[in-house]
């Protein structure tokens, strides 16, 4: 092989590498941790009370929010986002908990570090009342 045939060979190899990164954009999403109190309904999975690590890439094709259970059964979870909000959410993270009949539901993520609230579809056959819980710990 020639010198030239070489050097447009590691050219090729090198370019080939570099567009396999991810960009810096896409390593900006939302992280963090989170205990829940009480079992609630989230999207269409019941989630059981415990401590969670979450994870969501809002710059992905995909609106998925990912849950890890740290603790009990380590329990995984991807849960389907229904909606996305630009608009700048409170300054702290928290998720947006309903209380419907005798369960809790979760309708809303505020993650404040990239600002953007995650939306989830609640169920449509009962009345609800809407709290908060700011006990989430994003950046992790």
């Amino acid at each position: 092989m020639t010198t030239l045939g070489r050097f447009a060979s590691a050219a090729w190899l090198a370019f080939a590498t570099m567009s396999l990164i991810p960009s810096a954009a896409s390593a900006q999403g939302a992280r963090g941790r989170f205990t829940l109190t009480h079992d609630v309904r989230w999207a269409s999975t019941d989630v059981s009370a415990g401590e969670y690590e979450f994870a969501f890439d809002p710059v992905s094709n995909a609106q998925v929010l990912t849950l890890s259970e740290l603790g009990g059964a380590h329990r995984g979870y991807i849960l389907l986002v229904n909606a996305t909000d630009s608009v700048k959410p409170a300054r702290v993270s928290q998720l947006v908990i309903e209380n419907r009949g005798n369960g809790r539901y979760v309708s809303a993520m505020q993650l404040s570090e990239i600002e953007m609230t995650l939306e989830f579809a609640p169920p449509s056959h009962l009345n609800a009342t809407r709290t908060t819980n700011s006990s989430l710990q994003s950046g992790q």
